[in-house]
């Protein structure tokens, strides 16, 4: 099974994402991101089903969509959740399917060592959760601490609540099949990071309180790697 898929169709090129990014057999950055950079169609359509992944993984992705000269649309056509969620967030425009969800929180990860590293790692994940609270809140509206609550709270948006939150443009006519969302929910059973196993298990989503008309796109990468990797590295030296 391909981790990944690229077809064209007319003057258009798709790109189905529909498994994890990153980690051991997930899509990584090195294998799609030069694809991106190949691509000549003037339109790019992304069809994305995931749960998520890697933050550094999805970034890689998500800059190289958005330096693409393509107009992007991104379509769920299940489920973007977490690394997916901030990925999709690259295109032009984000169409729900009908039935779909989309989910944000703060990065996690694995860890081992003593305390004085651990409360490095502490650090670094907060910077990390920072980096990607202030990208919602360049497309969405808002600021960096009202979506790192949200992200705080795993906040699950049905495709109706991802549009009036800012985080999708308009519902589309795809319907999420009851096959997809029984693969979707065995998914959220086998990961431990999750609080809620999906939208109807969760608590509605605050109500945005800025106007995202009042704020621009950025094209900043919303990670700095080397400098979030070195404080990783300083963390796991040895106290003199």
């Amino acid at each position: 099974m391909n981790k990944f898929k690229i077809e064209n169709v007319g003057d258009t090129s798709r790109i189905y994402i529909t498994t994890d990014i990153g980690g051991w057999d997930g899509i990584q950055a090195s294998e799609l991101v030069p694809e991106i950079h190949n691509i000549k169609s003037d339109k790019i359509d992304i069809h994305v089903n995931s749960m998520g992944g890697d933050v550094f993984q999805a970034t890689g992705i998500f800059n190289a969509i958005q330096a693409h000269p393509a107009y992007v649309t991104a379509y769920v056509d299940g489920v973007a959740a977490s690394a997916a969620s901030f990925l999709i967030q690259a295109a032009d425009k984000i169409v729900m399917g009908q039935g779909t969800q989309l989910m944000i929180h703060d990065a996690s990860g694995m860890f081992q060592g003593n305390k004085a590293a651990a409360d490095e790692f502490g650090k670094l994940l907060d910077s990390v959760s920072d980096n990607i609270a202030e990208f919602y809140a360049s497309r969405a509206g808002g600021d960096k601490k009202e979506w790192r609550k949200r992200m705080k709270a795993e906040t699950w948006y049905t495709a109706e609540e991802a549009v009036s939150a800012g985080l999708a443009d308009e519902i589309g006519g795809r319907v999420l099949t009851p096959a997809n969302k029984t693969e979707m929910l065995l998914v959220l059973s086998n990961r431990a990071d999750v609080k809620y196993k999906g939208r109807d298990n969760a608590p509605a989503p605050e109500v945005l309180s800025a106007d995202k008309e009042d704020v621009n796109n950025t094209s900043e990468p919303i990670l700095d790697k080397d400098a979030l990797l070195n404080i990783l590295r300083d963390a796991f030296k040895e106290d003199k």
